[in-house]
């Protein structure tokens, strides 16, 4: 459109006025009773595209920090035409799942009250409800550890000259670096310097990338993958999601207030917010109040978390509690940092769970000892007539509770002698 209206300015000269003197039928939403001045050759496309109306503030959305662009534009892409032969190569060295490793392991070191392991990049597939042998019932949220591998590892002196150690401070804190990638992708749809960024570790090319802070004594090798057995059953674990972007919300959904009247000459004032301060002494908008805006969107975490419930073969977690974030959104697992909470009497594997120190073969799926199985026997309970008072409410069938006897004689009584 831009295009077409240059050309139509440049026939009537180097400036023009189109509007109902024009009385030319323009392409796209283009309003003719409207006037649009243009000069020269600059056309100003966003006010033709609105009609002249001014665009409305919108979220400043944060591109995300990629030096390298994963994705090849779709104009660009190619497909390259593969031999059958060329094509069932590919397949069988996908088949092998041939170890990307070049050495073995580091040396284990044991698990300290500083340490600091690697999360995982996990997907959440929602929210069930579970039940406890008590027969309360509680809810998990259940999340799937998708082809989790340890792209590039940083030692503390490396990680002081990739950042700026005011942020991270890692020459005083003496952290260093992992980068783990999770859900591998086709690498023909990929920049050739994305695709590069993996060949070092010998792996396939990741849809999601996240950094990982973490201590000297946790560093994982570049290539080693990591499973939903990085945890174990019982351990406490945060949780850190992006929340539901609701975008531009007034103050009764994103603050929950009240508003205004219905009826009884209310007018135009039933979700405002009111009244944000006074003319008087001071007379500010005071910092913090809650007004419309954008509702949503952010990163936080949630703390403390239990793994109720784990399945190897799917690399499924069921954690107790909910966490933000939507169904099949991405969201990042840790080990908790609440000191009652950290295993150092049984501590978990270090740096990660490796499948070769397994001495006995692992069960398919472990529970906590709380949680009950629902392929045992049915657990009844036996409600009593008591228990029954205590559950119903009313000034009838409460429980009255039982008055105190008067102090015998003698006895002593505070505040008297």
């Amino acid at each position: 459109m831009a295009q077409a209206l240059r050309a139509l300015c440049g026939a009537f000269g180097s400036s023009c006025r189109i509007g109902n003197s024009l009385g030319a039928k323009l392409p796209g939403p283009v309003r003719t009773e409207s006037a649009i001045s243009f000069s020269g050759s600059f056309v100003n496309v966003d006010f033709v595209r609105h009609g002249g109306k001014s665009h409305s503030h919108r979220r400043q959305v944060k591109i995300n920090p990629y030096h390298i662009l994963p994705e090849i534009p779709a104009v660009e892409k190619t497909q390259e035409r593969l031999t059958e032969e060329n094509a069932q190569f590919l397949q069988q060295v996908n088949a092998d799942n041939v170890s990307p490793l070049k050495a073995p392991p580091p040396e284990r070191k044991p698990f300290t009250y500083w340490t600091k392991r690697t999360g995982l990049i996990c997907k959440k597939i929602g929210v069930i409800p579970q039940w406890l042998t008590n027969g309360r019932r509680i809810r998990c949220s259940v999340v799937q550890v998708i082809d989790n591998h340890v792209v590039s590892s940083s030692a503390p002196e490396e990680f002081a000259k990739q950042y700026n150690a005011s942020r991270y401070k890692p020459k005083v804190r003496n952290v260093g670096c992992m980068v783990v990638g999770a859900e591998s992708i086709d690498p023909t749809n990929l920049t050739d310097d994305y695709v590069k960024l993996f060949e070092p570790a010998g792996l396939q090319p990741k849809r999601k990338l996240s950094k990982f802070i973490v201590t000297p004594d946790a560093l994982v090798q570049p290539g080693t993958a990591l499973r939903a057995t990085h945890f174990r059953t019982g351990d406490y674990v945060d949780v850190g999601a992006k929340t539901i972007d609701h975008g531009f919300q007034g103050v009764m959904k994103r603050w929950k207030f009240k508003g205004g009247p219905a009826t009884h000459g209310a007018t135009k004032f039933h979700r405002r917010p009111g009244s944000i301060g006074h003319g008087a002494h001071n007379s500010k908008v005071k910092k913090g109040k809650k007004m419309p805006g954008f509702m949503g969107g952010k990163y936080q975490m949630q703390r403390c978390l239990q793994i109720m419930r784990m399945n190897r073969t799917h690399d499924v977690m069921y954690i107790r509690g909910t966490f933000p974030g939507a169904t099949n959104s991405w969201c990042y697992v840790f080990d908790t940092v609440a000191r009652s909470k950290r295993p150092l009497k049984n501590p978990p594997p270090m740096p990660t769970h490796y499948p070769e120190d397994d001495v006995t073969p692992q069960p398919e799926e472990t529970f906590v000892p709380l949680l009950f199985q629902l392929d045992k026997p049915t657990i009844e309970f036996e409600i009593t007539e008591d228990d029954l008072k205590k559950v119903r409410t009313g000034a009838k069938t409460a429980q009255k509770s039982p008055s105190k006897a008067p102090p015998k004689a003698g006895a002593k009584v505070a505040g008297k002698s």
